[in-house]
């Protein structure tokens, strides 16, 4: 972060470390921080993922939704589909 604190694939992987640290609501800022500059597939599973964590799920399913309407066949954005609405699709 120090010697590149504006690349999104560094800020994204922050914001995931975060998540796993249990971090949510610092986790969700820096991902949506990443995906606002790189809004890619792998970024808005994460943020997904987040955002069930925090029990935010019509707020997930809209990110979700978006990103499959970029990507629908991402393997990444299938596979959080499959566990954070797993009667869908």
């Amino acid at each position: 972060m120090k010697l590149e604190p504006k690349s999104a694939a560094i800020i994204d992987s922050y914001g995931w470390v975060l998540y796993r640290l249990g971090d949510y609501e610092k986790a969700l800022h820096e991902l949506k921080r990443a995906y606002a500059m790189l809004p890619d597939p792998e970024v808005a599973a994460h943020i997904v993922e987040v955002l069930w964590k925090l029990d935010r799920i019509d707020e997930a399913k809209v990110v979700l939704e978006e990103a499959e309407q970029k990507s629908p066949d991402n393997s990444m954005l299938k596979q959080v589909r499959g566990h954070v609405f797993p009667d869908e699709k």
